[in-house]
């Protein structure tokens, strides 16, 4: 029953976006690893976007060095790790922004930005 709500909460896509998001979905492309350890960490990273995550612990979970984790991280999903976070994060706080009251200041500690100083220059760059 776990496994099927961390799928289930790992598929919720809009149907479609307004004009000003993008199409693009981290989510559903970390949907697609060749490896099967990499298959479990989508739902991991989804689940803990809110935390800091290092390329040091994404490599410790999966039980490899983080060079290795990071090449083969960027083979599968065709990004590194860390802009893959990223993207999750801005498009976190795309969607609060859009749908919640919250603060720009709570959305940007939520989505572990740390400061508004941060979140705006990766909404303008994603």
């Amino acid at each position: 029953m776990e496994i099927a709500l961390r799928v289930a909460r790992g598929l919720v896509l809009y149907v479609r976006r307004p004009g000003w998001q993008s199409q693009f979905s981290s989510a559903l492309a970390l949907q697609a690893p060749t490896r099967l350890s990499l298959r479990e960490l989508p739902f991991w990273i989804i689940e803990n976007l809110g935390k800091s995550l290092t390329l040091k612990d994404m490599a410790a979970r999966l039980s490899m060095s983080p060079r290795n984790f990071s090449r083969q991280f960027s083979r599968d999903f065709g990004v590194t790790p860390m802009r893959f976070i990223t993207r999750l994060r801005v498009e976190m706080a795309r969607r609060l922004l859009g749908e919640s009251t919250r603060s720009r200041e709570e959305i940007a500690m939520e989505c572990d930005f740390g400061s508004v100083d941060a979140l705006e220059p990766a909404l303008k760059r994603d």
